[in-house]
């Protein structure tokens, strides 16, 4: 029996298919890289994209070598004119931060915590490198990017304490 994953795989299929560079079938892994997927698809500023375009091979600490598949690969024409080509992807920002030694947490889930946070780093810094002399910019998306809107404001009363 295959293990359940956290987030609802989908495949996207895009309304402008010639905009669309990489292979099928496009596979989101979350809500989140839907939502981007349609937003690329529709926006008439993005020239062309792709979903996981290529691998980036990446070293973790302890020398094993793996391969990192960015979110997205986008052309796109922005405010200036100027035409861009960024490197995409799309995660928590619970997941962009390192983690915090709560004594309340598990042990097990701390250490997942831990370990996902550096294997991250070490994807991002890899994939910084691969964007350089490719004049790609690398950009981490949050849900505070996709979805500004729903950002909560704390009140005056949520900071006080009762008596």
């Amino acid at each position: 029996m295959k293990p359940r994953s956290r987030y609802k795989k989908t495949k996207y299929v895009p309304t402008n298919i010639k905009k669309y560079v990489g292979s099928f079938p496009i596979i989101c892994r979350s809500s989140w890289e839907t939502k981007m997927a349609k937003y690329l698809d529709l926006n008439p500023n993005v020239l062309a994209w792709a979903s996981e375009p290529f691998a980036i091979p990446y070293k973790m600490p302890d020398g094993s070598i793996h391969n990192y598949y960015p979110d997205y690969y986008i052309k796109m024409k922005v405010s200036t004119g100027e035409i861009k080509e960024l490197v995409v992807e799309v995660k928590p920002s619970r997941e962009t931060k390192k983690p915090r030694n709560n004594r309340e947490k598990k042990v097990s889930t701390k250490l997942y915590e831990s370990q996902m946070y550096i294997k991250n780093q070490q994807k991002w810094a890899y994939a910084k490198e691969y964007c350089k002399p490719r004049k790609y910019e690398f950009v981490i998306l949050t849900e505070r990017d996709i979805f500004p809107a729903k950002r909560k404001v704390k009140s005056r009363k949520q900071g006080r304490r009762r008596k």
